[in-house]
């Protein structure tokens, strides 16, 4: 269902609310999770244990409900779903009662099951406690804003038991796992439990359960009557686990009946067994007195099984032909519909058929459609609700430019200024008071420095953020006074960048956006360029996002590009609120007065682009689409660029030069150069056509576009970015900004009046009806005060507030206080984001060059710069003291910039959610320091894998000292009992690994995964620049040089090829031979032999040690390598 909700519902953001006590039981969720998106759309909670008695374990729920709903309110949902709301009374750990809801304008959502206990309460209402916790939780259902019913039959119960409206309780319905279906011929007897029953015979099906609604005794003197009528010829088989007590007397019971001999008692069988028997069997009968749906029904009907069912609550739905239903009541009846449908002719090839029919009417993509539409139709209702009076006394403190600064944001600003001090009062906090255009009355400018002073007395603060230096002096204050950040432009890297000291940017880039910003700090040829790089590819907004109480965006496609970049469970609301616009007067006389003013004769036919010309707007692509258009051609056509050329005056670019070329001199097309406010706006009023492309965009709104919808002025725009979101059909958007498409679209216009005349109207009724200054102003002002009071409701100091007044009048012993300050740590640890922990513990401590090492070296570099994938490499070391930062390491050979050696961390590394070990070093003696980490991070949700580079010492004992085939032996036993999976080098290597573990008989964990992945060769960078010795420059010029590189072991065949090159050099054959690699074990006479040979040092020669940059050149210089 979850999996379901989230595919169809692509256009919203899914956060997954976890129990941080259940996480080690959370596997298949965790999994699910990490398909649909990954470990950062989860939100944990936690809470001191509550496995105490009644009194205690009471209040300790209480704070366990606060600090829910407290972790609830700091991600800010518009929908808050609760996927069971009936937990059991004694599931301890899960804050069960769920005693309150979080309050407005959160909408509660709860999925409904059954409500059967309060149907039977002799049944399971006897006990006090159970009572009482079923009162609770029926209060809590009863304050849902949606109930989601799995059936009409809970759905009625819902409206009747709690008062819930119709329009509050949805029935959803339900479906199953893919896995029940029609088997063929060769699937349908594979499993154990046909050494139970025998596949000749033919058998009626009963699965269920020893609760009394499940009608087992009902069922067994039902077939007791049809026994007889239908001559003996059908066993009943029984399927679930049941105590021996209970077998026994069900087999007596069966006896005295007259059936023992053709009742079977399957006991527990698996899914696999349990689709085999719905496929084989005559008949499947659900008998039971109540259902919320019925699930075994649907299964048995997806595998094409004849079904009957109790004539009652949600299993009329599934079978809502009476035919195939019975008064499950009354043993008689049913044992008459099992003679009927098991005898007439044809009736089982009929029911087979129905079985097929209703089950595809059960489907994950119904219910996940149902549930989405209950949800949004919801907020719909709560959105267009009469909204709260905002009261003229607010106070709102705004940090933003203002004009005449020469920056969008200072225009925006005023315009914007001009509609909120409408409702609030507004003080403006700007860099510098002096030379400021007038504004409103009732709007106070003060200097910035002022604001720390004053910062209590708001009710909301707001910052206007955009990519320049007019809003440097705003960080401080974003950092220290958190309040509501308007961002107007995705990208903000030259807000924080300090071109005369780029670390500081460099480093908070890098904590944001990780291997991504250090793969490009890495390529650059310096700081500075890698810090221009990271301005230029990278949003550098996430720090930004992080640090305010909510975000105002103005597209859906900047929002999209913030929460890509950030950590949506600890991101906070973003909302998407237009740019406002005030419609203009375009009328005849308003167009004529215009053109006078600007020289442009009435009858002509004029074209506007307006903004920068510069490169990213396709004014060459518009240019010729001009040229070559049937309007230049046809009539008086002017093609006016309203703005200044790249390049300024001087057209000192490449670009520019390309643009007066293909303007050729043509007469017709000129470009204003930088014009002022009333210029502008006398163009607007002036043109028939206004075209507007952007090649690239980076999360901006386009004002001219805005101005020339709010002018009226029939548009054409290419669809990127924000401009993809306008309704199709205001103007004329174009999938591409080719020339041809562009020329088409400017023909059509200036063919046809009427069409220019629908496109002006449809702009003009877009921006009254969507971008009316008042009503942008009035929701910018609910929507900041909004955020601010979500975040003021929730937090440690809220929180704090709240559980001690709830203690006030019983005494909190001092565990309970460490309980609740854990939790909530524990809580925040998991808000970082999860990490892939790389042992290097063996080359940290020392590096001995081998094969294996330099796996290790190299892929840590490489998981250092690699995109993040919802993961941040961290190098570690192992001690007897637990798990170590190895920062020192990753700095040393690179993974780390040079940015980051001042944020160099050493010491205790402490493991967080979802955090994934990957053992890459050879630390096979290392086992008992690794056990408790592995076991730790998998409690935590996390996982532990092994990366196994050969298993030599299994497969040749021989070749290795006696205890290195123990230690491997002790490391694999360890991540095949505890760890998630084995990643070998190659697919030989993993075959191979497969081999043992089946010959060894080596337990393995459930859901074990064993793959394969290839090792690089890539020499760094820094390979380049460094200086070869000079004892492989002797070796460089040999014309027939034979290498052999790696550790120098008996099992390698170095004798061999000196063996050979011998006999090679006997025969007067010129060649050099080279081995490069450390020593190993066991070959000292060996390297006696290398090191005594009479041809060392003329045709012969060992390298201990080669470095990179030395082995790279013998590589390119060798005409053979020997493995």
């Amino acid at each position: 269902m979850t999996e379901e909700i989230v595919k169809l519902g692509s256009a919203h953001d899914f956060l997954f609310l976890l129990n941080h006590k259940y996480l080690d039981r959370s596997r298949s969720v965790l999994d699910m999770i990490e398909r649909l998106g990954g470990y950062g759309n989860i939100l944990l909670h936690d809470y001191p244990a509550v496995t105490f008695e009644q009194d205690e374990r009471l209040a300790r729920e209480q704070i366990a409900n606060l600090m829910r709903n407290d972790r609830i309110s700091t991600s800010s949902p518009d929908v808050y779903h609760i996927s069971s709301l009936f937990e059991g009374e004694s599931v301890f750990g899960a804050a069960a009662s769920y005693m309150s809801l979080p309050g407005a304008p959160v909408i509660c959502s709860g999925t409904l099951y059954d409500f059967i206990p309060d149907r039977y309460p002799d049944k399971y209402l006897t006990h006090w406690a159970v009572a009482n916790w079923w009162k609770r939780t029926v209060a809590t259902a009863a304050r849902l804003d949606v109930g989601l019913a799995i059936s009409d039959a809970t759905k009625q119960d819902a409206e009747r038991l709690l008062g819930l409206e119709p329009d509050r309780v949805v029935n959803i319905s339900g479906s199953i796992s893919e896995m029940f279906r029609e088997l063929g011929a060769a699937e349908k007897f594979a499993g154990k439990v046909w050494k139970t029953i025998n596949p000749e015979d033919r058998f009626i099906l009963y699965v269920g359960g020893e609760d009394f609604r499940k009608n087992l005794h009902g069922t067994l003197e039902a077939f007791a009557i049809a026994h007889r009528s239908l001559g003996g010829a059908y066993k009943l088989a029984i399927v679930y686990k049941m105590q021996p007590a209970e077998a026994d007397a069900l087999r007596r019971k069966a006896a005295d009946l007259g059936v023992g001999d053709d009742v079977i008692l399957t006991g527990f069988v698996s899914d696999e067994e349990l689709v085999e028997l719905y496929n084989a069997c005559s008949l499947f009968i659900f008998p039971s007195l109540y259902e919320g749906l019925g699930l075994p029904v649907i299964e048995a009907m997806r595998c094409g099984a004849p079904v009957i069912v109790g004539d009652n609550s949600s299993l009329i739905e599934i079978v809502p032909n009476p035919e195939f239903r019975f008064d499950a009541s009354d043993p008689v009846h049913i044992a008459e519909v099992m003679h009927r449908v098991l005898t007439e002719a044809g009736t089982p090839d009929r029911m087979r058929a129905y079985s097929r029919a209703r089950a595809a009417e059960f489907t994950w993509e119904k219910s996940a459609r149902r549930a989405l539409d209950a949800w949004e139709e919801a907020y719909a209702r709560r959105k267009t609700a009469e909204p709260k009076k905002v009261e003229r006394t607010t106070r709102i403190a705004m940090f933003t430019p203002l004009p005449p600064q020469k920056t969008g944001i200072a225009a925006y600003a005023a315009d914007l200024i001009a509609s909120v001090r409408k409702f609030v009062h507004l003080d403006l906090f700007v860099e510098d008071t002096s030379g400021l255009d007038a504004l409103p009355p009732g709007v106070t400018v003060k200097h910035h420095s002022m604001f720390p002073f004053e910062a209590d007395g708001y009710d909301a603060v707001v910052y206007q953020l955009g990519n320049s230096p007019f809003h440097h002096y705003m960080l401080p204050y974003v950092r220290d006074h958190p309040g509501v950040v308007v961002i107007h432009d995705a990208y903000l890297g030259h807000l924080s960048h300090d071109p005369g000291n780029p670390a500081p940017f460099a480093r908070q880039v890098v904590r944001d956006h990780g291997g991504a910003a250090r793969a490009l700090l890495r390529e650059a040829e310096s700081l500075d360029v890698g810090a221009r790089k990271l301005i230029q590819e990278l949003t550098c907004s996430p720090t930004h996002v992080h640090r305010s109480v909510g975000v105002i965006v103005h597209s859906e496609y900047a929002r999209r590009l913030l929460l890509d970049d950030c950590t949506l469970a600890i991101a906070p609301q973003i909302s998407v609120l237009h740019q406002q616009r005030k419609a203009a007067d375009r009328g005849p006389a308003a167009r004529l007065a215009a053109r006078e003013k600007l020289g442009i004769v009435p009858d002509e036919f004029v074209i506007g682009t307006f903004g920068h010309v510069a490169h990213t707007k396709g004014i060459l692509e518009l240019i010729e689409a001009f040229r070559t258009s049937n309007a230049a051609a046809s009539r008086r056509t002017r093609f006016v660029l309203v703005g200044e050329l790249e390049g300024g005056p001087t057209a000192a670019t490449p670009f520019a030069q390309a643009v007066l070329k293909a303007i050729a001199g043509d007469p017709r097309i000129t470009i204003t150069g930088f014009v002022d406010d009333d210029t502008y706006d006398l163009h607007l009023s002036a043109i028939d056509v206004g075209v507007q492309l952007r090649t690239t965009t980076r999360g901006e709104t386009s004002r001219a576009v805005l101005d020339l919808l709010a002018y009226g002025v029939p548009l054409v725009y290419n669809r990127l970015g924000w401009t993809g979101e306008l309704p199709p059909d205001i103007a004329d958007g174009l999938e591409t900004f080719e020339p041809s498409a562009i020329r088409e679209a400017i023909d059509a216009l200036a063919a046809d009046e009427a069409l220019r005349a629908r496109r002006s109207a449809t702009a003009a009724a877009y921006v009254r009806e969507t971008l009316d200054p008042d009503v942008i102003g009035a929701t910018f002002v609910r929507t900041v005060l909004d955020m601010t009071s979500r975040a003021r409701e929730c937090g440690p100091a809220r929180l704090s507030t709240d559980v001690a007044r709830l203690l006030r009048t019983r005494p909190a012993p001092p565990e309970l206080l460490s309980e609740i300050s854990s939790a909530y740590v524990a809580q925040e640890r998991s808000e970082l984001e999860p990490r892939l922990l790389i042992d290097v513990t063996h080359i940290r401590e020392n590096d001995l060059k081998t094969g294996v090492q330099r796996v290790v070296r190299e892929l840590t570099r490489a998981a250092y710069a690699a995109p993040n994938a919802g993961l941040r490499a961290q190098a570690f070391a192992y001690s007897d003291q637990g798990l170590l930062s190895a920062d020192d390491f990753a700095q040393s050979i690179g993974a780390r910039d040079e940015s980051e050696e001042a944020a160099c961390v050493s010491g205790a590394l402490t493991l967080r959610p979802f955090d994934k070990i990957l053992m890459a070093d050879g630390t096979w003696h290392l086992v008992r320091q690794m056990r408790q980490p592995i076991a730790r991070v998998d409690a935590l949700g996390g996982s532990a894998y092994g990366l196994v580079h050969d298993i030599l010492p299994l497969q040749h004992p021989e070749l290795f000292p006696d205890h290195v085939r123990d230690s491997v032996l002790s490391w694999l036993r360890l991540l095949l009992e505890n760890g998630r999976g084995l990643i070998c080098t190659s697919k030989t290597g993993a075959d191979a690994l497969i081999e043992s573990i089946e010959t060894l008989r080596l337990p393995t964990r459930d859901g074990l995964r064993i793959g394969y992945a290839k090792l690089g060769a890539n020499f760094s960078g820094l390979v380049e620049t460094k200086e070869i010795s000079p004892s492989t420059k002797a070796l460089l010029g040999r014309p027939n040089l034979f290498l052999m590189v790696g550790t120098i072991e008996p099992r390698k065949g170095h004798a061999y090829v000196l063996d050979a090159f011998e006999q090679l050099w006997s025969k007067g054959g010129d060649a050099t031979l080279v081995f490069a690699g450390t020593p190993g074990w066991d070959v000292d006479a060996l390297l006696k032999r290398i090191r005594e040979h009479p041809e060392a040092g003329r045709r012969f020669f060992y390298l201990n040690f080669v470095p990179d940059a030395d082995l790279k050149r013998l590589y390119e210089s060798a005409r053979a390598t020997i493995i």
